[in-house]
């Protein structure tokens, strides 16, 4: 995909809104206003061999190895993830 935009195949849409008028591509949904939070972009951890058999009833299961070169997208106010991607080089 040339656009690099995520489209959903559970809802039918593209991963993208724009404010008040339409993007260049021509993709996701148009928005009147512009959202009240704000979007960061995370480096993205994962469990080493020990951590990831852990009880989560009862330990602390801390990711620890960084995966190198991916990043995670994150709204400040709920922690929710929006998307993962690749850094460029």
């Amino acid at each position: 995909m040339v656009d690099n935009i995520n489209f959903n195949e559970q809802t039918g849409k593209h991963s993208f809104f724009s404010v008040k008028e339409k993007s260049w591509h021509g993709l996701g949904q148009i928005v009147e206003e512009y959202p009240d939070y704000t979007v960061e972009k995370r480096k993205l951890f994962t469990y080493d061999n020990e951590n990831n058999n852990g009880n989560l009833d009862i330990d602390i299961i801390i990711p620890e190895i960084e995966v190198r070169n991916y990043f995670v997208t994150v709204r400040t106010d709920t922690e929710q993830v929006l998307g993962c991607g690749r850094q460029r080089p």
